[in-house]
């Protein structure tokens, strides 16, 4: 048997007893004349279910922004809005209630009134009236959602690789392809809000495994996980991410979810509708198996190799978490290396991407 098929059946027995200690605390309960939705503040309410309303194309706006804004959540208090300047830059800003002086002059040290996310804000990123991102980490550390961002020319091959590790393990992965559609995010829903650290060591045991299985691949395109830090940042909101599905890159074909032959779904809704979320015990579970499948194969090490220094990075808190930050690295440190043992030094490294022409 298949260290894959070993670590599968493990994985079996191990949601099997979940559900066999779920059973017994329910009849505890019961015993006890507790009501079974009393929910642990830790794993949080359990979300709407849509697989019986039948979500689709057809369907009207509000069930859409209901789905929408139950998939990707993330902090409602505070939401991303995309700009454009004159000179053609863009990029994304939170969203806030500007305060003027007169008539030319905003005052600079007025306290900013972030607007929340809401119902409207939705419906009109989805019409093209603005262009929303949303930041995943909550205030209490937590998310609903794992993204992992791939660009670059190879992003197709590293995605198609990457899904195929999550097929394998029964990870519920979604591919969105993205608003410039030169490259991907794929998605991954949570039932419950889990902590940030959990999700993000999820992304990084995949990452990890798929090296492993597809080293002929370097995962050049590979850029980060979203959420992007452990823990939150002192006086920030946490890296955002821009929404899908908005109207305008919409009608190009992009931002919008893929099979795993990058063929669009023909109803995006019903596709989104029929997407199952994994549980914190699912979570935990593969992550800890996939973690200990990468050790037992001598891919997960506790310290950097020769030549490889690990930078000061805010959040980073172990090499557990090496995956999570951009794979990119000077010719010269791989120049002359197989492609497995390319894989390792970007696994390894921990400092920021250096230049393409050192």
């Amino acid at each position: 048997m298949s260290e894959l098929a070993i670590a599968g059946a493990k994985l079996a027995d191990a949601l099997a007893e979940c559900e066999r200690l779920r059973k017994e605390n329910r009849d505890l309960r019961k015993r006890l004349g507790l009501s079974e939705y009393e929910i642990p503040a830790l794993i949080g309410a359990p979300v709407d279910s849509f697989a019986d309303s039948a979500i689709h194309s057809k369907s009207s706006s509000e069930k859409k922004v209901k789905l929408f804004r139950s998939l990707f959540r993330g902090r409602e208090d505070v939401y991303a809005v995309r700009w454009e300047g004159r000179n053609g830059k863009t990029g994304y800003s939170p969203a806030y209630r500007k305060i003027w002086s007169s008539p030319f002059q905003r005052k600079p040290d007025a306290p900013k009134e972030y607007f929340p996310l809401t119902d409207q804000v939705i419906h009109d990123h989805l019409t093209g009236k603005l262009t929303a991102g949303v930041y995943p980490l909550l205030m209490d550390e937590t998310c609903w959602f794992l993204a992992a961002d791939f660009d670059k020319a190879t992003w197709q091959h590293d995605v198609r690789a990457f899904l195929q590790i999550c097929a394998g393990w029964n990870i519920p992965a979604s591919l969105e392809r993205s608003r410039s559609g030169r490259g991907g995010h794929v998605w991954i829903f949570f039932a419950t809000p889990l902590p940030a650290n959990l999700a993000r060591k999820l992304g990084a045991a995949i990452l990890t495994r798929t090296m492993e299985c597809r080293h002929e691949l370097g995962l050049d395109s590979y850029d980060r996980l979203f959420p992007s830090q452990d823990t939150m940042p002192k006086g920030g909101f946490g890296n955002l991410i821009a929404l899908p599905l908005q109207h305008l890159p919409r009608a190009q074909g992009n931002s919008l979810f893929l099979d795993a032959d990058f063929n669009l779904y023909p109803d995006q809704w019903a596709f989104l509708s029929s997407l199952r979320r994994m549980t914190f015990a699912e979570v935990d579970t593969i992550s800890l198996l996939l973690s200990n499948l990468a050790a037992r194969l001598g891919l997960w090490n506790s310290r950097p190799r020769a030549g490889i220094v690990p930078a000061e990075r805010p959040g980073l808190r172990t090499f557990e978490t090496i995956l999570l930050l951009p794979c990119n690295l000077a010719p010269h440190l791989v120049r002359g290396r197989s492609k497995a043992q390319a894989n390792l030094l970007r696994r390894d490294s921990h400092g920021p991407p250096l230049s393409e022409t050192t």
